[in-house]
């Protein structure tokens, strides 16, 4: 087995474990107990195998823009803020807004939608709390805009403008998995 072929079996051992434990609860339900879990199923060296840090190592250190499904993420004071607004010609619309934040938080790659939207197996957080759950993620900050029909509050379908907002600060740094030497 090359190196690729190693690379590529790691991230699946990794990934399909933690899609495996989608809904339950994995060690303690804290979110390095997930990855690390994982690892250790993958055979793959561990946080703790790279000595003691506050944001862990999971393996050798890979840019956001080659992640594929079975890496590690590590959060760094991430958050983003997402601001959905719809203007209709009128000026009449609205907005809708949230965010999330991860200060210190491991999850594994589920899925790349492009170089800025991550879908992330995690636990630890809302709204599933100590349960694995598949959720989104911004990568970076970015605004696109997209014009629709919809419903006016007239009642009328007209034409509006609506315009996606993502504010990420913080960092994600990326880990691809190393396999453990016996």
């Amino acid at each position: 087995m090359g190196k690729p072929d190693l690379i590529i079996g790691l991230r699946k051992k990794i990934f399909d474990f933690a899609k495996k434990n989608l809904g339950k609860m994995v060690g303690n339900g804290q979110c390095f107990d997930l990855a690390d879990k994982a690892m250790k199923e993958a055979k793959a060296k561990r946080a703790k195998d790279y000595g003691q840090s506050y944001y862990y190592v999971w393996g050798k250190k890979i840019a956001i823009a080659n992640i594929k499904p079975g890496d590690i993420l590590q959060f760094k004071n991430y958050r983003y803020d997402k601001k959905i607004t719809t203007l209709f010609e009128d000026k009449s619309g609205g907005f809708m807004s949230t965010y999330q934040t991860r200060p210190h938080h491991t999850a594994i790659v589920a899925a790349k939608k492009t170089n800025d939207i991550l879908d992330i197996y995690e636990q630890n957080v809302v709204p599933e709390g100590k349960k694995v759950q598949l959720n989104t993620i911004y990568s970076k900050s970015y605004s696109s805009s997209v014009k629709v029909k919809m419903k006016h509050s007239s009642g009328a379908q007209k034409e509006a403008t609506v315009t996606t907002t993502i504010k990420v600060g913080g960092s994600i740094l990326a880990y691809q998995a190393v396999l453990k030497k016996i």
